[in-house]
């Protein structure tokens, strides 16, 4: 697939040295002619001498708000802007409401908000805030159910601070890790979904490519129902549970890490 030409350069944070694997990977598959790296220190003085340019290998602590900077500056030459559609990859709760609104089955999802929920770990497990006290009421009851949890942070990749609870045991536990989230971010708690398998799947300039080879009986779904979610950024990836008997679009990421790794054509 060749979709471009003239120079691509990749505006990161981390070493250089894992870089070249992502240059090879785009060469490959695109068509541009040369391929620059970026610090994204450097991005002011270098503006003039961008043509186009993707945002990857930020770093973990400070990518979102780094990403909007480098967004301002010359969006309108980014293959990944920080838009609308990167907000909703950034904030998975708001990934889920857009998954809902396109009919796309999501799992039972609840946002706590930091700001409404305090823990007093000095007692613990004593909760002394009754926004916790709902918290605590309603994990135990989706338990008492048979449901087991994911309790994450809204915003954030790569599974940081992901805990799962299926057990009564584990709520002094639980305690501990809502209070870590809260810190600094929202706290997102959803139905741990049972499935077979999971795929790492990357949409480039309107092509799907997966990290293990993608089973045909879902490809109607990835090109019709993911393909036509309005995906104007040209790099994207999803994670896709399969229950064995659907797909489940559990997340997308705007900045996604180890592209290369994708090479199983859908």
């Amino acid at each position: 697939m060749t979709v471009a030409t003239g120079s691509l350069t990749i505006i990161h944070e981390l070493s250089e040295e894992t870089l070249y694997a992502t240059r090879d990977f785009l060469s490959r598959h695109l068509g541009f002619t040369e391929f620059k790296f970026l610090h994204s220190s450097k991005l002011a003085n270098q503006l003039n001498n961008i043509d186009q340019a993707v945002v990857l290998h930020l770093g973990l602590d400070t990518e979102i708000e780094m990403h909007k900077s480098i967004s301002k500056l010359i969006a309108d030459r980014l293959l990944n802007p920080y838009d609308i559609i990167a907000e909703l990859a950034d904030n998975k709760f708001k990934f889920y409401q857009y998954m809902l609104a396109a009919e796309i089955t999501q799992p039972m999802t609840a946002l706590w908000t930091a700001e409404n929920c305090v823990i007093d770990l000095s007692r613990n497990p004593q909760v002394h805030n009754a926004d916790m006290d709902d918290l605590i009421t309603s994990l135990r009851a989706s338990l008492d159910q048979g449901s087991s949890l994911v309790l994450k942070p809204c915003h954030g990749t790569e599974k940081i601070d992901f805990m799962i609870l299926d057990s009564k045991t584990q709520l002094a536990r639980a305690l501990e890790h809502a209070a870590k989230i809260f810190t600094y971010d929202d706290l997102l708690v959803q139905e741990y979904v049972s499935h077979v398998a999971e795929y790492r799947v990357l949409y480039l300039f309107g092509e799907f490519y997966s990290r293990t080879p993608f089973p045909s009986k879902y490809k109607t779904f990835l090109f019709d129902s993911i393909g036509s979610l309005a995906l104007e950024p040209k790099i994207l990836a999803f994670d896709l549970l399969d229950t064995g008997e659907r797909l489940i679009p559990l997340e997308m990421n705007i900045r996604p890490a180890a592209i290369y790794s994708c090479n199983h054509k859908c």
